[in-house]
Formats: C-alpha cells, structure tokens, sequence
C-alpha cells in the first residue's frame, strides 16, 4: 500500500534512479540540454572545417597552377642554358689554332 502511494505521489523508495519523478525529470531534461548544446557544437565544427577544407582546395589549385608554369619556365630555361653551353664550346679558346 505504501509503495503505491509513493509511486502515485512521485516519491522513489531508493533504487537507483534516486530521487522524486519531478527531480528524474530536471536530470533528464538537462542531459537533453547538454546533448543538444554537443550536437550545435559539432555542427558548427563541422561547417568550420567544411569551409576551411574548401580554402585549402582553392590553395592547392592555385599552388599547383604555379608549380606547372615553374616548371615550364625552368624547361625553357634549361633548353637555352644548353644552346649558350653549345655556343661557348663552339667559340673555345684553342692555342693551336691562334698559333698559325
């Protein structure tokens, strides 16, 4: 008979849960709270790094543009550093042929 009117009246008799209904409630009510102040927060991590990946891509992009223009430059410059290299072999000084 007790343990009825405590259930109706909200009352726990000790078991785990501890507590009246009205004070499982509040706990219950603030684990929701926390858990969705976690879920906005991972949201809005995840937006942060959505953003920051898509600026790292454009970075790339655009490092990489860079990369195949200096590499097509230091090509240009390695064929005419060749034909110099040829000239100046060609025009060597050579002592025999200043001798005759």
């Amino acid at each position: 008979e007790r343990s009825h009117a405590n259930m109706c009246a909200g009352v726990s008799e000790g078991g785990e849960d501890g507590g009246t209904l009205t004070d499982q409630l509040t706990k219950a009510k603030e684990a929701a709270k926390q858990a969705d102040e976690a879920v906005k927060q991972g949201v809005m991590t995840a937006k942060h790094l959505a953003s920051a990946v898509g600026s790292l891509k454009k970075e790339l992009k655009a490092a990489a543009k860079e990369t195949e223009a200096l590499t097509q430059q230091l090509g240009k410059a390695e064929v005419e550093l060749g034909k110099l290299q040829g000239k100046a072999l060609g025009a060597a000084f050579d002592p025999q042929e200043q001798a005759s």
